[in-house]
């Protein structure tokens, strides 16, 4: 089934269903698919989800994301 990313607007196949939860493959840790599920309301590409995981921490905008160190 063909989806369109919420992030980039790119048209993508796949099969993480950002509702349902289903994150065992991406590699995002609990406060990164809390992010991805209040902010994005539809699927991500793999990219995206990619982009979210690799630059999440990158700021230390709020420290309700911010990693135990």
């Amino acid at each position: 089934m063909e989806k369109l990313c919420s992030r980039c607007g790119t048209k993508f196949s796949g099969n993480i269903d950002l509702l349902s939860g289903d994150f065992a493959a991406t590699g995002l840790d609990r406060y990164q698919k809390t992010f991805i599920r209040v902010y994005y309301k539809n699927c991500l590409c793999p990219e995206c989800i990619g982009h979210v995981r690799d630059t999440f921490y990158a700021f230390d905008i709020s420290p309700v994301y911010r990693k135990s160190r």
